[in-house]
């Protein structure tokens, strides 16, 4: 049996709407594959809902969360987060306490953590990560240029291959992607005609 352990920003795509992708992928599991989350998680959704209240809001949450198996975090965990953080803390690595939580979950229960947040590529007795949102990478001509996280970060590739992240302003990633494509744009080219191409890839 596979058990697909989903981090809180792939469950708040899911909520939102943001990604259909993830929402199909969970629909479309096999027999032998279990979603579930964290307690973890849970507390992270609900503390956003206690920030800001909506009766809509909470029964959606609560109509998801009976939908899955939702895992507690228990003594089992208490032990491989302290190794994981002394560990991490002594090879000069960083990561939230709340996401080494939800990563020590994954690993004592041995399942792939369901994520698109880049820094759980830290941890590297995670049995697994994969990315259920593919609908937030942002693509060129059929290249993955960009995407982004939950921490509001955009990652490109440059053309030598590096990888390097930049904080966006609270606008759309797709949005910050059509300005830089524009900015490529030659001169004299119809906008329009331009912006066709590209989307056409």
């Amino acid at each position: 049996m596979i058990l697909y352990l989903i981090d809180t920003n792939i469950v708040s795509y899911m909520l939102t709407g943001k990604s259909r992708a993830a929402r199909a992928k969970l629909k479309s599991l096999r027999d032998n594959e279990v979603a579930c989350v964290s307690t973890v998680t849970e507390g992270e959704l609900r503390y956003g809902l206690a920030k800001n209240p909506h009766s809509r809001t909470r029964t959606v949450l609560d109509g998801f969360l009976n939908r899955l198996r939702v895992l507690p975090w228990g003594r089992d965990e208490a032990v491989v987060y302290g190794e994981l953080r002394a560990q991490m803390e002594r090879t000069g690595k960083t990561l939230g306490n709340m996401d080494l939580m939800i990563a020590a979950h994954a690993i004592s229960r041995d399942a792939v953590l369901v994520t698109n947040d880049r820094s759980f590529a830290q941890v590297q007795d995670l049995h697994a990560t994969v990315n259920w949102a593919t609908d937030l990478e942002l693509h060129l001509h059929g290249t993955l240029v960009g995407s982004c996280d939950d921490e509001g970060k955009f990652f490109c590739q440059n053309s030598r291959g590096g990888v390097f992240d930049v904080k966006y302003p609270p606008i759309s990633p797709y949005a910050r992607f059509r300005r830089g494509v524009n900015q490529q744009r030659p001169h004299g080219q119809d906008a329009a005609a331009w912006n066709e191409a590209i989307d056409r890839g």
